[in-house]
């Protein structure tokens, strides 16, 4: 009996021990995970930088270039411009209007000479600020309708939850149905967020797609994360569901510290793998699917109709020597002579055969969608890895992955993206990521103190009083890091500024040899 107890004591130590090292262990992957977080952005910036300086769009990429979007509709035509603000400057010639920074019982009277200025000023597109902040202001109450169906369907699905539970099934099934409705909450959103953005009728294209970004965002971090909240801080201590599982009759939805984690951890793994294989899979067989309807809708279109006009032969090989170098047959010696003397043209139609990206095919940025999922993926990652740290690994594989099957769908299977316009950075996706970084300070601290039940096994003095102190002095320490990370790393590297340095003395070596020289040849010239 001696010999027993002692075991049993030995190996409640020995797994008191464990228990803490892996506590330990994955408190320190979380909050690396913070701080590569925080690194992750300033590599993002300099990156940028260097490849900007390699590709030589470097004094593009600074210069902000206010481009008119190509939606933009104006409500009439008038004497002015605008700044490079926003705000429209009138130009007219009217006596009774106020300059903007003038009091209503001012009134400007132009001279004879500034009359003369305005009436010769040319006409700019002019459309109403009041109109569009109408329209941005129904935009938020659709987001927060729309978020509010969001919350209800999920709130619904975990109902379902508790009555699996009630009859002994796996909630397996249940993650898996929750992670679908992310997904088609997701994509019927993508198309409302475009057409309410496109009805807001945004001039520039920065503030187009600023407007696009935060509209699709503020709605996905409710549709995507809202279950996560639940299930790492209200299950614990909210176990009725907001009450509705009272009064469904269902039982209560409480758990401990282990059943909290397993719960997070299960539909956390479940939505990743959801997203990745479906979300992969969309992507990849989205052009391939729209290739073979657009050909299918090509021969009903030929076999249904007459055709009064034979089309010249030199087409129709150029069209069948097209379609053999995209199905990668062999041509006959003809048709090499004959694609080697209009290689150029061959290659344009093979390109328009093919189906447009589906940003670009929307009006958007080639990468737009792309950046889209990895903010998601990413917000995935730095909010909940204190729960499943195994979901960067996953991550990781899906990115290298996604990455491959991206190449293949630009390069082969769309039509080839025009040059766009050069931008100074990521533009309104680095304040989400930003956002994202601070939120899981807070969500991975919560999950590793509050929702687990092993910083209340291993410390059972601290008092919830204690704890909430600890997560407050945990927070801002790990804040203040962030921003001496973001004050001592520069946005541009050491080497592209003296690259910069490099040519800008280049430039004027250059200047200054040639003012010298032509100063040289003048002389030379009042000489003879």
């Amino acid at each position: 009996m001696y010999m027993m107890s002692r075991y049993e004591q030995v190996a409640s130590g020995s797994e008191a021990h464990h228990g803490r090292v892996r506590y330990g262990l994955t408190a320190a992957f979380a909050l690396l995970v913070v701080i590569w977080a925080s690194s992750f952005l300033e590599g993002w910036k300099r990156r940028a930088k260097v490849l900007a300086l390699d590709w030589g769009a470097l004094d593009d990429a600074l210069a902000a270039v206010a481009k008119e979007h190509v939606k933009f509709s104006e409500d009439a035509m008038r004497r002015g411009f605008y700044t490079a603000d926003g705000l429209w400057v009138d130009l007219s010639a009217d006596t009774q209007s106020a300059p903007p920074g003038r009091g209503r019982s001012k009134v400007w009277r132009p001279t004879a000479e500034d009359a003369e200025l305005l009436g010769a000023s040319h006409t700019s597109r002019w459309s109403s600020a009041s109109r569009r902040m109408r329209r941005v202001s129904v935009s938020v109450a659709v987001v927060l309708l729309m978020g509010l169906a969001c919350v209800l369907t999920i709130t619904a699905i975990m109902v379902l939850r508790l009555w699996f539970v009630r009859r002994g099934y796996s909630t397996v099934y249940v993650a898996i149905i929750n992670a679908a409705a992310i997904e088609v909450f997701n994509s019927v959103w993508r198309h409302i967020a475009l057409a309410l953005t496109s009805w807001e009728n945004h001039r520039l294209e920065k503030r187009f797609r600023d407007a696009l970004v935060f509209k699709m965002f503020a709605f996905q971090f409710i549709n995507c994360y809202f279950s996560f909240f639940y299930l790492a801080f209200f299950r614990r201590h909210d176990g009725t569901l907001f009450g509705l599982a009272r009064s469904a009759n269902l039982a209560t939805d409480r758990c401990g510290g282990l059943d909290c984690m397993y719960q997070l951890r299960q539909q956390l793994l479940i939505s990743l793998l959801f997203n990745f294989v479906v979300g992969t899979a969309n992507e990849t067989l989205r052009p391939v699917r729209k290739a073979a309807i657009t050909k299918l809708k090509a021969c009903l279109k030929r076999a249904s109709r007459r055709v009064d006009v034979e089309p010249e032969a030199d087409e129709v090989r150029l069209d069948a020597i097209a379609a053999k170098r995209r199905r990668k047959e062999r041509l006959t010696p003809a048709e090499e002579r004959l694609y080697e003397q209009n290689e150029l043209i061959v290659d344009i139609v093979a390109q328009y055969d093919l189906p447009e990206l589906k940003a670009v095919e929307f009006g958007l940025s080639p990468t737009f969608y792309e950046f889209n999922e990895l903010a998601l993926q990413f917000g995935y990652i730095v909010l909940f890895s204190a729960a499943l740290p195994a979901a960067a690994g996953l991550a990781l594989l899906n990115n290298l992955l996604e990455l491959r099957l991206d190449s293949v769908k630009v390069l082969k299977l769309t039509r080839r993206v025009p040059a766009t316009s050069d931008s100074k950075g990521i533009g309104a996706w680095r304040s989400i990521l930003l956002f994202l970084t601070y939120v899981g300070l807070g969500t991975n601290l919560g999950i590793l103190i509050y929702t687990s039940d092993w910083f209340e096994r291993f410390y059972p003095s601290f008092t919830p009083l204690d704890k909430l102190l600890l997560v407050v002095v945990l927070e801002h320490a790990l804040i203040g890091l962030k921003l001496l990370i973001d004050a001592c790393v520069p946005d541009m590297p050491a080497g592209v500024r003296i690259a910069l340095a490099r040519e800008e003395w280049l430039a004027d070596q250059r200047v200054a040899r040639n003012d010298q020289r032509s100063t040289t040849e003048g002389s030379l010239g009042e000489t003879q």
